[in-house]
Order: structure tokens, then C-alpha cells, then sequence
């Protein structure tokens, strides 16, 4: 008799893509906007961009802050 073995759990199909997002964004530069930054929903799939300066959107993360200290002791 075989003995079952434990399959391993697959992901579920992608809700958005890669391209779809880089076509959204080129859209957008066409367009005339600025790309401040680009939200994906994995939930729903939504991809959304959002027009601004880069600067205007004020996000920062752990990692940002972490290659700031990171220059600032090469430096000194």
C-alpha cells in the first residue's frame, strides 16, 4: 500500500501583475503626471497610482532610515 504524501500548499493565482502595474505607471507619465507612488491591494487586485512628487508623499520605511545611519558612519 502507499503511503500519502503531503503535497505542498500552492499560492493562489496572482489578483495583479508586474506588467500590469508598469503600464499603469507609463500611462500616467504619458499622461503628464508624476508618479509619487503605486498601491497594490493583493486582496481585491486594485493597483492604484498616486500623482505627486515623490517628496510629497513623505513615506519612509525602516530600511530608509537604516541606510541613512548606515552613510552617515562612512562618512564619519
Amino acid at each position: 500500500m502507499r503511503q500519502r504524501t503531503k503535497q505542498p500548499q500552492r499560492r493562489g493565482p496572482s489578483r495583479f501583475r508586474k506588467t500590469e502595474a508598469t503600464r499603469l505607471v507609463r500611462a500616467a507619465l504619458d499622461a503628464g503626471l508624476s508618479v509619487a507612488r503605486v498601491e497594490c491591494d493583493p486582496a481585491s487586485g486594485r493597483i492604484t497610482v498616486v500623482p505627486g512628487k515623490a517628496d510629497e508623499a513623505n513615506v519612509t520605511n525602516e530600511w530608509d532610515e537604516i541606510e541613512n545611519v548606515r552613510a552617515k558612519s562612512e562618512v564619519g
